[in-house]
């Protein structure tokens, strides 16, 4: 299963994630597109932008996904 995760803010990864998911659909494999609303590249880092973009509800939303990824993909 291919899956991207970002804000809606962020045009250029938008726009990626959109080709990725098109070529996912063209060989039939599952995908899942998360994008949080409002949200700008780099939202996970305090660093980036002087902390501008950081977006502590997108990033904990975003490590509940990531973790329940990994759950289903990988074995123990």
């Amino acid at each position: 299963m291919g899956q991207v995760v970002t804000g809606s803010e962020d045009r250029g990864a938008v726009e990626s994630a959109v080709d990725f998911l098109a070529r996912m659909k063209e060989v039939n494999r599952p995908y899942e597109l998360v994008v949080y609303s409002g949200v700008d590249h780099g939202y996970a880092q305090r660093l980036f932008n002087e902390g501008k973009n950081y977006n502590a509800q997108a990033v904990r939303a975003t490590w509940v996904v990531v973790d329940d990824f990994l759950a289903s993909h990988l074995k123990n």
